[in-house]
């Protein structure tokens, strides 16, 4: 099961099915973006097995030049995907995929030489590599959750810290 209510925190236990269904959305998005895309990730708490998740699938893409971040815009719209114009993230592409007002997908696009690209990914793949620190990620994880399962702007700034001192030690 994906979707999560706007606003609302749902955790799920790891479904290995997440995997099959980036998979799907990855097709579709590549089908129609082609070589305007030069990577395409899954990333996220979905993207890690056996760790609780937001059953939302977070996708991830890079792009190399103005011309073809353009193209990604137009054609991921396409799809049914809500373009969402942010200040917080200077360099990302943010989309969400809606379905009776819950979201399932959210693509996050980025320059191919963004920092913030690369550390989502080292942050991803050092999780699926150390259980114990994806241990401690899924504690904390618990504790917003029953804190503020009805505001995920405060959920998912609970996680910051974290997830800040986790990529100063990946990246030292």
């Amino acid at each position: 099961m994906i979707g999560v209510p706007r606003n609302k925190v749902i955790l799920s236990e790891y479904d290995k099915g997440w995997e099959k269904v980036f998979e799907e959305e990855k097709r579709k998005i590549l089908n129609i973006c082609g070589d305007n895309i030069m990577t395409i990730e899954h990333i996220g708490s979905t993207s890690i097995p056996g760790l609780i998740a937001k059953p939302i699938i977070d996708i991830a893409l890079t792009f190399d030049n103005k011309e073809k971040r353009d193209k990604i815009i137009e054609s991921i719209v396409s799809l049914s995907y809500e373009f969402i114009q942010e200040t917080d993230v200077i360099d990302r592409l943010f989309f969400v995929k809606r379905i009776n007002r819950d979201s399932y997908y959210h693509i996050h696009g980025y320059p191919q030489d963004s920092v913030n690209y690369t550390n989502q990914i080292l942050f991803r793949d050092y999780l699926r590599n150390h259980k114990e620190i994806a241990e401690e990620y899924a504690q904390l994880k618990k504790d917003l959750y029953r804190r503020y399962k009805d505001n995920r702007s405060e959920y998912t700034a609970g996680k910051s810290n974290f997830i800040k001192n986790l990529l100063k030690i990946i990246t030292k």
